[in-house]
């Protein structure tokens, strides 16, 4: 008869007699496997999160195992090595070297991207600056970052360009003078800077009106004198303004009301300064009323300095004589004009010339130079107012002589000469010529 590998539990063949022992014993033996397997299965770990106690193992998979299987410790210690190897650097490390040619000790090959953490000791003042003769620069740029010793920074290598970059945890331009004082920020130099910029003068009375700056209004009294023209010497005595800001106290005179007198046709100095409006320039004129002026042989004048209130009226100049009624030579105002020359002869108004002289008589001959030729001649002398004798000669022939009144005494004319021949010696004769 054959039996199990396990528990011994017979198996009767074809030719064996069937025992009822046999199925009672392999039923005992049975029921009590079962008993055990009860009694011992609450100890065991169950399939869904069993917690395991003691020292349990399994199976080390390759270190290329990417599946749900259990890794073991060992596998877990294989896995991580070469991980272990990189975390020396996280440790931050103080440089060494010098601030501007920093040394540190890299774990490992550097390959792009490869981060390292580590402590200043010096400050490089922005200076350029090397890590293990590679140059480090702010991020992206070409410009050395501020390292401040005592504080971390991060750098990570670039293969593209063989240099490091400084880990950007903080970007910007701005300097403590330009953030509000006892506050802090962070630029693309340090973090944590304290800003210095004081704005304790930033109060309404320091700002423009109509001006805002971080929150403060400005006063209404403070206004922008930028485009305003203000010089002292416009701006009345006690009175002072601003002119781009700077103020300037004001020099004109106050003269109140200044009041001058004209002189006629004189100059009247208004002295510089402000007036207040009541002053006054006066001046007093004599007036002379409206009239008519007529002509006159002598000068009539309009005296000066006196004002004329009406009209002066010089009447025109009347008469009818014209050109031709008047001598050649003279002058005359009438209707025609005024100091117009006359064409007129003695002969064109109907008259003749006229001459008179004297001459003392003689027993010859005397010539008189006339400037016309002579057709009538009177002649007479006196004696102590006694007329003694008096001839009126008609000039006929200018060669021959005549007595008219038989007086013994001839007169002859030759052109514009009329002579005369008398008998007395010394008598004084006194002549009338006309042409």
């Amino acid at each position: 008869m054959l039996t199990t590998t396990n528990y011994g539990l017979k198996k009767p063949e074809g030719t064996d007699v069937v025992n009822i022992d046999d199925f009672n014993g392999n039923a005992d033996i049975i029921d009590t496997k079962l008993k055990e397997i009860n009694t011992n299965l609450p100890l065991k770990a169950p399939l869904a999160s069993p917690a395991f106690t003691g020292v349990p193992t399994a199976p080390t998979a390759n270190n290329s195992t990417n599946n749900t299987q259990v890794a073991t410790t060992a596998f877990v210690n294989n896995a991580l090595s070469p991980i272990n190897t990189s975390l020396s650097d996280i440790v931050y490390q103080t440089a060494g070297g010098a601030a501007t040619a920093i040394a540190l000790t890299i774990k490992g090959s550097l390959v792009n991207g490869y981060p390292i953490t580590f402590i200043a000791s010096s400050n490089n003042g922005g200076a350029a600056t090397t890590i293990n003769g590679k140059k480090l620069y702010k991020p992206g740029t070409t410009t050395s970052p501020n390292l401040t010793a005592g504080k971390a920074y991060t750098v990570w290598y670039n293969s593209t360009g063989d240099c490091f970059f400084i880990k950007a945890s903080a970007e910007g331009t701005a300097l403590a003078k330009d953030v509000r004082k006892n506050t802090t920020f962070s630029n693309d130099n340090d973090t944590g800077i304290t800003g210095g910029l004081d704005l304790s003068l930033l109060v309404p009375g320091n700002i423009r009106a109509g001006i805002t700056i971080d929150g403060v209004t400005g006063k209404s009294s403070v206004i922008d004198t930028a485009d305003a023209v203000l010089d002292p010497q416009y701006l009345l005595t006690g009175y002072s303004g601003y002119d781009d800001g700077i103020l300037k106290v004001g020099t004109m005179p106050n003269n109140g009301g200044v009041n001058k007198s004209l002189p006629i046709n004189g100059v009247c100095t208004i002295p510089k300064g402000y007036h207040d409006g009541t002053g006054k320039v006066t001046q007093s004129i004599p007036t002379k009323a409206g009239g008519t002026i007529n002509p006159s042989t002598s000068q009539q004048i309009i005296a000066a300095g006196q004002y004329l209130s009406g009209d002066q009226i010089i009447a025109a100049i009347t008469g009818t004589a014209n050109d031709a009624d008047v001598v050649a030579g003279k002058t005359y105002n009438s209707a025609a004009g005024i100091l117009r020359t006359g064409s007129a002869t003695i002969a064109s108004l109907g008259g003749r010339q006229f001459q008179s002289g004297s001459f003392v008589g003689n027993l010859g001959t005397v010539t008189i130079n006339l400037p016309f030729k002579p057709s009538i001649v009177y002649m007479y002398y006196s004696y102590y107012g006694t007329l003694m004798k008096s001839v009126l000669f008609n000039i006929i022939d200018p060669n021959t002589f005549y007595n008219l009144s038989g007086t013994g005494t001839s007169v002859g004319s030759v052109g514009n000469n009329f002579f005369t021949r008398n008998g007395t010696s010394d008598a004084t004769w006194y002549w009338y010529a006309w042409e």
